[in-house]
């Protein structure tokens, strides 16, 4: 059992603008300086494990949303790199994250967390479960290493005997989106399947489809979900809405054809067709929800986050309609200039991969790896440096001050997650490395990420 003591001295230090030391791989450096802030907030225990942030009282959380799970993976990699920021720092925040684990339904696995009952943990994507799970499995594909395989098996079982049965098809009573519902789980399984061929995986993501399409709300112009039913606001983006939820019934129409998943899909790309705003020619957006002109920019309600439906509607019908909605997404963020916009842009307050800088940055290398064109690859460089310019460090240690929140401009703090801290950040300048460095190693590819993590060689 993990009990956290204290937090490090180190992370009540000042913090001063970083620069790079002289060096041929200043992405690598900077990855590498990112996971070792991980650390500079760690507690004192047995094993290695940090907060969600440098905010007083914070806890450690085992979501791949804002806690273990994200920093988990970069150490992993730096570690395959030979660039971990002390030796053994892969080592022991693997162990806490196994360690945590406890055991679930079905002889399965669970993890703590901010569950809907009080025996596991959510089952989610990026609040639970899947997440971690999902991480867990791209480790194993990393390192071979017998008792992460061991673990996915486990987390995978728990899932599936977590699923409730409904009128047709089932689901884990946490909503339809791609964060915490169904979706997202239903795209962990797909994986599972896919990678250990694991036929209740397949056959747990089939239900998921069914209730899905059950849940599916029509409209004039399409196909939308709701998180759940009866909530007002209507989200049409990838973390909480249609694109999201079309984006797992392509991929389960590509894993397990049937015409009815498609068709949702299809249905779901008229309604998000519907809600686009193209500005100037050629560029392409959508509303943060209906009925409100409000714009994300990043991954969680903006265009590299809905690009992902679009490049997967291109690889299910070839129509290049998909093709040059991703590819009119990117050239939106681009003519909005980020990442110094050139108009105010109320939807872009923030540096991290969720809601801000890097997950365009991420896009930017996406649109790199789908077409080979060289100056996504600037655009990319062009976040890395803006990300740098923005950083704040003690003795070479990454890190990042901003609002998670848009409505809480004031709440500053400094985050350590995937989606809004320093393991997001990092990862993205570690796939900028790997890319630079034209590496044979093949990247990692979370289950809602459709495009190739390297380019094609």
């Amino acid at each position: 059992m993990l009990i956290p003591i204290t937090l490090a001295l180190a992370s009540m230090l000042p913090l001063t603008t970083w620069a790079p030391s002289e060096t041929d791989e200043p992405y690598l450096e900077a990855a590498r300086a990112a996971a070792a802030h991980l650390w500079v907030t760690a507690t004192d225990s047995d094993r290695l494990a940090w907060p969600t942030s440098e905010t007083p009282g914070a806890a450690i959380s085992w979501s791949l949303y804002s806690g273990m799970p994200g920093g988990v993976l970069l150490l992993g990699w730096l570690a395959a790199l030979d660039a971990e920021p002390r030796p053994g720092a892969f080592k022991d925040a693997l162990a806490a994250l196994l360690a945590a684990a406890r055991p679930g339904p079905g002889e399965g696995l669970t993890w703590p967390g901010s569950g809907e009952n009080e025996s596991w943990g959510s089952p989610g994507l990026y609040t639970g479960d899947a997440g971690i799970a999902a991480v867990l499995l791209e480790l194993y594909g990393l390192t071979q290493r017998p008792e992460l395989s061991l673990a996915v098996h486990q987390g995978v079982t728990s899932l599936v005997a977590r699923q409730t049965a409904a009128a047709r098809g089932g689901h884990w009573e946490t909503g339809t989106d791609v964060i915490s519902g169904a979706a997202g789980i239903g795209l962990f399984l797909l994986r599972a399947h896919r990678r250990l061929h694991r036929p209740d995986a397949l056959e747990a993501a089939r239900a998921a489809g069914r209730w899905l399409v059950d849940q599916a709300e029509r409209t004039g112009t399409g196909t939308r979900w709701r998180i759940v039913p009866g909530l007002q606001r209507v989200y049409p983006n990838f973390s909480h809405g249609a694109a999201g939820v079309g984006a797992f019934l392509l991929e389960l129409h590509r894993t397990s054809p049937h015409g009815e998943w498609r068709a949702a899909a299809e249905q779901a790309a008229t309604y998000l067709d519907g809600l686009v705003t193209e500005e100037p020619a050629g560029c392409w957006i959508w509303p943060h929800h209906e009925g409100d002109s409000l714009q994300y920019v990043s991954y969680c309600h903006g265009p590299p986050g809905t690009a992902r439906f679009y490049q997967l509607l291109h690889r299910v019908t070839r129509e290049p309609l998909g093709r040059e909605r991703v590819l009119g997404a990117g050239r939106w963020l681009r003519a909005a200039g980020l990442p110094r916009p050139t108009r105010p842009l109320p939807g872009y307050w923030n540096v991290s991969r969720c809601c801000g800088t890097a997950g365009v940055g991420d896009f930017y290398l996406d649109l790199h790896a789908m077409t080979g064109d060289a100056s996504w690859l600037t655009a990319a460089r062009e976040i890395a440096e803006d990300l740098l310019d923005r950083s704040e460090t003690r003795s070479g240690h990454l890190a990042w001050r901003q609002a998670e929140h848009r409505v809480r401009p004031e709440d500053l703090t400094i985050q350590t997650g995937w989606a809004q801290g320093s393991a997001g950040i990092g990862l993205f300048f570690l796939r900028l490395y790997l890319v630079e460095s034209k590496a044979s190693l093949p990247g990692w590819q979370l289950p809602d990420q459709p495009f190739a993590p390297l380019p094609e060689r």
